[in-house]
């Protein structure tokens, strides 16, 4: 036997409950009185970061573009994007280039030395630093890096040769 809904829309308050009660005879009613019943609970999920509640219609709406939330409770509402951050939606901020914020739960945009540093986009903490830093706001230079006057740059090799010329000019240094 099949069973066909068509048309079935439930509809309840973010984080309600709907019962279903479904019953059929089995046999037609002269043989027997026994009804069958079957009982279906139907859970709604609350509604989640980067969305609203819409109290009028009941249902859960997301940020639309140019807002966010990025928690829900109740009576939140969809935020202006910040400062330092070129677009938003939902619970997504996405940083202009020079700007970091920690994790994905904090809207607090720090500015950070330069686009080389923090090249913007969704990431957040050391993810979102470019290569060769790391820490808060990218202020760091990473293991293998070196912080120049241009920046943390990559440390290049020399190996045994730059030691040597590094203990030759050393013995020189002294001997004079």
């Amino acid at each position: 036997a099949e069973v066909h809904f068509e048309n079935l829309v439930l509809s309840c308050v973010p984080n309600g409950r709907v019962t279903l009660e479904f019953s059929a005879p089995l046999f037609p009613q002269t043989l027997t009185s026994y009804v069958p019943t079957t009982t279906v609970q139907v859970n709604f999920q609350d509604c989640q970061p980067g969305q609203t509640y819409v109290s009028g219609n009941a249902y859960c709406e997301t940020c639309r573009n140019g807002t966010y939330s990025l928690s829900y409770s109740p009576g939140a509402i969809c935020a202006p994007c910040p400062e330092g951050v070129i677009a938003c939606w939902g619970n997504t901020l996405v940083l202009d280039e020079k700007n970091w914020r920690a994790n994905v739960m904090s809207a607090n945009i720090y500015e950070c030395a330069d686009e080389m540093s923090c090249p913007g986009g969704q990431a957040t903490g050391d993810e979102s630093c470019g290569d060769g830093y790391e820490g808060v706001i990218c202020s760091l230079c990473s293991e293998g890096y070196y912080n120049s006057n241009f920046g943390c740059e990559l440390c290049t090799g020399g190996g045994i040769f730059g030691q040597t010329t590094f203990i030759v000019f050393a013995t020189l240094v002294v001997v004079i």
